[in-house]
């Protein structure tokens, strides 16, 4: 079974791969959606919202369903998990004037990792986004000569170009604690759209291969000016959950463990 968030822009994330009859505990914050799905068929087993306090949810593959218990014993029905409509320009309810045009200013790369600058139109500070050795790699290859046969990122942008799609803009939408979140809307074959969660590396390299705009959050600019209220303290403190332990019913948790084991050398 895999363990998803559900992340600020209504994507699932993955947390865990929990194996059968075994357990797996997390901090996460009250009101944050889970998935739980099957890691063979991809079938979704359980969502649930985080709740107040310490819970416990069970999951029952053959049952498919399984059951979430408080800790007052409440049991509590799943509910149903169906795919979000495309809404707003964004296609998870954002406005077009929530966004402004950007550039790429500069690629950089060290020891470190690399980092994107990016100009956003309207404001006088470059937004910097971190990105890995491999991503920066990656976007030093996109943005150089193209080769006689085709790279990996000019393969999907072929292979959507042949399936009657093509990518219509790239958007950088929003900062949490350090993580970037990025979008990329395609336009299919039949007129409508569709908005896919991105890695901000990938959607960058992608909006350079098949030459398509690139937006920024007005709001993610405006927090990287000097002297703007509009500092991320408030998008830190929703920083999504990270698991904390992973283990074994056939292995006792610390706390049932005999203390007197822990005397010995």
């Amino acid at each position: 079974m895999l363990a998803l968030q559900i992340n600020y822009t209504g994507d699932a994330e993955f947390f865990a791969n929990i194996p059968p009859a075994s357990w797996w505990a997390v901090d996460s914050f009250e009101s944050h959606p889970w998935r739980v799905v099957d890691a063979r068929t991809g079938a979704v087993l359980q969502e649930f919202v985080s709740a107040p306090g310490e819970s416990l949810v069970r999951i029952n593959a053959a049952s498919a369903g399984g059951s979430r218990l408080q800790p007052g014993g409440q049991e509590v029905q799943p509910t149903q998990a169906s795919d979000p409509p495309f809404e707003g320009w964004d296609g998870v309810g954002g406005g077009v004037d929530e966004y402004v045009p950007g550039s790429i200013a500069e690629i950089g790369l060290d020891h470190l990792g690399g980092v994107v600058l990016l100009d956003a139109e309207g404001f006088a500070l470059p937004i910097p986004v971190p990105v890995g050795m491999s991503d920066a790699a990656q976007l030093f290859h996109t943005a150089g000569p193209e080769f006689r046969r085709p790279s990996t990122l000019a393969l999907w942008v072929h292979s959507l170009q042949a399936a009657g799609a093509s990518v219509d803009r790239v958007l950088i939408t929003r900062l949490v604690g350090t993580t970037v979140y990025a979008r990329v809307v395609l336009r299919l074959a039949g007129g409508q759209q569709s908005s896919l969660d991105a890695r901000p590396a990938d959607a960058i390299s992608l909006a350079i291969q098949s030459a398509s705009p690139i937006y920024i959050s007005r709001r993610l600019a405006a927090s990287q000016q000097p002297g703007s209220p509009e500092l991320e303290v408030d998008w830190q403190e929703q920083a999504p959950p990270r698991p904390r332990r992973q283990g074994s019913p056939l292995l006792a948790p610390p706390l049932l463990q005999d203390p007197s084991l822990s005397n010995r050398a």
